[in-house]
């Protein structure tokens, strides 16, 4: 390979910078020995018997050029040899590492040679899925070896410059085989995957951005047997490609993103709880059913990153559901409450399960009938985020506190109480200070506030201080207090609340779409009712600015899974996942699987999957 003229410049430049320092120190040099000399020579003259002063001079002459010539001669001959292109990268190569960029490409299809082998003087890589590699060698000539399953070897002398590389270093490899095209695609959304790794027989090769890769294969070969591996994807086994240089259909191949899907199942006659890959594929039994479940009263909940799970089931037996946790990294059950108690579930937020708790048995002006609870997944610890109070003597003459709604939003656990009084209970007005709130909590018992109260008005013949709540957007709820007088109206938003005049008992309790948040919470998916089908809009984490992504469906939102996928159902008994970019018609969304759906639902609970 030629030397460039930056290299003979660099070279110049390295020898004249070499020659003015051998100068300063030739310089310096004979400053000194000429001190010395003179030193010397005074010494000798005025010692006694001294040899004459013409032989002095000559022999110190000869020490003082036998000093500073050799020296100057190793200097004198470094720059020789720097100067000489051959010379100056065998003393370069000593020292001097430099990355090298090799491109390795098909002789016959011009197209770019992955996961071929590359030596570069003692070191080794692979190429890329573009056929690019770069080693790490030392500067001056090198012997570039390349090598690759049904490819003849090949084999070249290339030259790291000293200075940057212009550009890569082209070579081609001779196929002895037949070259099959093949493309790889998400199976979920039939969009190319890259750099999947498609391996057969002894080789393989990385797909390109379009999905694409060329594999060579014997050309003797029929079908081949094929796996095609990607992190975040299933590993696809079992395939076999068709040995072709055509572009062939068949050797277009599908790969399901890594992941797996949980749901209620009573395909065996029990409810059972199973889980599968994204496309259905794998199926397996995570908890068999008892028998002693009630279908009624049976509910599995997802926390949005599919971690863990919360099961509501009488599994075991007894007059009262338990409340297990199921985590699945392992697929490990773990009861979070049982007892004499009804519960009701509210939600996750994030890794915390939010659930209120009727305690059973209880006399009517008992306190603590109630709480809310929150139980951390991670910790395994749980705490009692609010109980009720009571007050009274009987059965008719009570006082006592209850919720109403509770919701988990963005900003905490948003949950309202009331109080309800015995037919016997007379002291309203003497106890005005009796009051329904709003309130606000995290789910680790920490910011607990109250947001408004609702006060009594004195004279109103009423048994209950009511205030009831609805959720109507994302982060949204409307509420209704009920004090025996004409009902008032409320907006909450944003953790703030304001009266609402708009609203009307029959707004107020209209259907209200359910917005589910995704994973990341940047994004939610709800649909509307149109024409007796549904429309689904994907929005930001406000349910606004929604995009519609499909209409006139026949499919009812049900989750996410990641913030690229979406689960819908079909007929509250089927259950399929689609891109988030939303689909052409119901026939492009994957079926994953049918499902048992309880008979129950959690509206306006959109920070977990499954309720619906």
């Amino acid at each position: 390979m030629a030397e460039t003229q930056d290299d003979v410049h660099d070279s110049a430049e390295t020898v004249k910078g070499e020659h003015e320092a051998a100068q300063d120190v030739h310089t310096a040099r004979h400053v000194h020995h000429n001190e010395e000399s003179e030193a010397e020579s005074d010494s000798e003259t005025s010692a006694a018997g001294a040899k004459p002063a013409a032989t002095n001079s000559r022999w110190v002459w000869l020490v003082q050029q036998k000093r500073w010539t050799i020296p100057a001669g190793v200097v004198l001959l470094v720059l020789l040899l720097t100067a000489i292109p051959f010379t100056r990268y065998t003393l370069a190569g000593t020292v001097l590492r430099r990355s090298f960029s090799i491109v390795v490409t098909d002789s016959q299809t011009g197209k770019p040679v992955s996961s071929a082998s590359v030596a570069l003087g003692g070191k080794k890589a692979t190429t890329d899925n573009q056929g690019k590699v770069y080693i790490r060698a030392k500067v001056g000539t090198n012997r570039l070896i390349i090598e690759k399953t049904y490819y003849k070897s090949s084999t070249a002398s290339v030259l790291v410059p000293i200075g940057k590389q212009r550009q890569p270093e082209q070579l081609q490899l001779v196929a002895t085989g037949r070259q099959v095209p093949i493309t790889v695609v998400n199976k979920l959304t039939g969009k190319p995957i890259e750099n999947a790794v498609v391996s057969a027989l002894k080789t393989q090769a990385k797909t390109d951005k379009k999905g694409q890769v060329t594999l060579v294969l014997p050309a003797d070969a029929s079908n081949v047997p094929l796996t095609i591996a990607l992190d975040g994807y299933n590993t696809l086994t079992g395939a076999k490609v068709k040995v072709t240089a055509q572009v062939d259909p068949v050797n277009t191949f599908q790969v399901t993103p890594s992941g797996k899907l949980y749901f209620l199942s009573n395909l065996s006659g029990k409810v059972d709880v199973v889980k599968t890959d994204l496309d259905g594929a794998n199926r397996q039994m995570v908890l068999a059913g008892t028998g002693s479940e009630d279908p009624t009263n049976t509910s599995l909940l997802a926390s949005t990153d599919w971690k863990y799970l919360a099961l509501l089931s009488k599994r075991d037996g007894g007059d009262n559901a338990k409340l297990f946790l199921i985590d699945t990294s392992n697929d490990q059950l773990t009861t979070m409450d049982e007892g004499s108690a009804a519960f009701k579930l509210a939600g996750w937020d994030n890794h915390h399960f939010v659930y209120e708790v009727d305690r059973l048995g209880m006399a009517l002006w008992q306190p603590k009938q109630q709480a809310i609870k929150s139980f951390d997944a991670t910790s395994k610890n749980l705490v009692t985020l609010d109980e009720t109070t009571a007050t009274g003597s009987s059965n008719a003459d009570y006082l006592k506190e209850n919720y109403g709604n509770v919701f988990v939003l963005t900003n905490g656990v948003v949950y309202t109480k009331g109080w309800q009084a015995g037919h016997g209970y007379n002291d309203w007005n003497a106890d005005p200070g009796k009051q329904a709130t709003l309130n606000i909590v995290q789910p680790d018992n920490s910011g607990k506030k109250t947001v408004q109260s609702f006060s009594y008005t004195p004279g109103t013949q009423t048994a209950d201080i009511n205030i009831q709540a609805r959720s109507y957007e994302a982060n949204g709820l409307y509420l209704q207090f009920i004090n025996g007088q004409a009902d008032t109206f409320y907006t909450y938003e944003d953790g703030a609340i304001a009266q609402n005049k708009t609203l009307t008992n029959e707004s107020f309790y209209q259907a209200y779409s359910t917005y589910l948040t995704s994973p990341s919470g940047k994004l939610t998916f709800w649909n509307e009712p149109r024409d007796g089908k549904n429309a689904l809009f994907v929005g930001d984490s406000n349910g606004e600015h929604g995009k519609q992504i499909a209409a006139s469906s026949t499919y009812q939102v049900y989750g996410w899974y990641t913030d690229n996928y979406l689960l819908v159902s079909k007929d509250a008994s089927e259950l399929y996942v689609m891109p988030a970019s939303g689909i052409v018609s119901d026939a492009t969304a994957l079926k994953i699987s049918n499902y048992y759906r309880p008979p129950v639902s959690y509206y306006g609970y959109g920070k977990g999957y499954g309720g619906l």
